[in-house]
């Protein structure tokens, strides 16, 4: 009698079976948050806002799923694996392919910006004062600004450093300002969609940039669901009003990743860190034992009248966020020849 085969022990085909499930489960929710990404579907569902801010993540996981259906010969597995590997592609690449930085004239003023959300529950609001003093920046622009924090800030000699101001510290996360080493004119507080922004034209050296700073409601609630896009839609209107060369800066409660942002970009705005090469830095949450920091929700932009020269990121202690300093150069663009 011929040899008869083996079967291979019911374990080996339990395991196969579970890498197929797990491979078709990744691929159906990497094309479920691309298809999300290029139709802008689901903008205002907290799940799927959620889900898109880890595309980078999520996506690059069809390559695994896309080698399984190889393996198993399933070309419907592998079609969606290349589905979701394509779509982040073409949503990572301008990531890295960018434009260059706007370019001004060489004896252009230059000018320091920190940025920070420094969370109003924070329980180390001391040595954040510290941390954002030593930054030694020429302006402070920080939303969820506290009564408590402003106070331990003066106490170490920001009223003498920073005596021009704008903005109002508050008990939670409406309180925000901006504070500067050189005049202010035009110094407005006011809603910028559903949430106060305050905005102001900082002179330096006979330049003027106008400094704008934002901090729209997160679509976490019936309330921030609707007002999260119109509040992006209303950031960028303030930001392209006016021909006063602008940097605007705040926690946009918005990646990348989220249709709506990149939407805000594309009418004259340029996203500080994109440009300078540092488009996959995150900046949320900075405060997580069991959760790393995983998105950029803070963020810098600037007009074609503004030059970036650098961008660093800033540890501020008891702060969910991430900040960062912007230094950048103020005044027309160069002339074509």
């Amino acid at each position: 009698m011929g040899r008869r085969d083996t079967p291979p022990p019911p374990s080996r085909h339990l395991g196969v079976l579970v890498v197929l499930i797990a491979a078709w489960a990744v691929a159906a929710l990497a094309v479920f948050v691309a298809f999300t990404q290029m139709f802008g579907a689901g903008s205002d569902i907290p799940l799927i806002v959620k889900a898109q801010s880890l595309t980078p993540y999520l996506l690059p996981l069809g390559v695994p799923a896309f080698v399984v259906g190889l393996l198993r010969r399933s070309r419907a597995l592998m079609g969606a694996s290349a589905v979701a590997v394509i779509a982040f592609v073409v949503l990572a690449a301008p990531l890295v392919w960018h434009p260059d930085p706007p370019q001004v004239d060489p004896d252009a003023p230059t000018l320091s910006v920190l940025h920070v959300n420094a969370y109003w529950n924070s329980d180390d609001k001391v040595r954040a004062a510290d941390a954002i003093l030593d930054a030694h920046a020429d302006v402070l622009a920080i939303s969820e600004l506290t009564p408590a924090l402003a106070e331990d800030l003066d106490a170490l000699g920001a009223d003498e450093d920073y005596p021009y101001r704008v903005g109002e510290a508050q008990d939670e996360t409406e309180g925000i300002a901006l504070w500067s080493r050189y005049p202010l004119t035009d110094a407005v507080m006011e809603p910028v969609g559903e949430r106060l922004g305050v905005h102001a034209v900082v002179e330096v050296e006979g330049r003027e940039l106008r400094v704008i700073v934002v901090h729209p409601i997160p679509p976490l609630t019936p309330d921030g669901r609707a007002a999260w896009i119109p509040s992006l839609e209303a950031i960028n209107a303030l930001a392209r009003a006016g021909d006063t060369p602008t940097l605007l800066v705040g926690d946009l409660n918005a990646s990348w990743w989220h249709p709506p942002y990149r939407r805000a970009l594309s009418d004259g705005l340029v996203d500080v860190h994109r440009v300078l090469g540092d488009g996959f830095s995150v900046s949320w949450p900075a405060n997580r034992r069991w959760m790393p920091v995983f998105t950029r929700l803070d963020h810098a932009l600037v007009d074609d009248n503004v030059q970036p020269l650098g961008i660093d990121d800033l540890h501020v202690p008891g702060s969910d966020h991430e900040g960062f300093v912007v230094r950048v150069a103020v005044g027309l663009p160069t002339s074509e020849e």
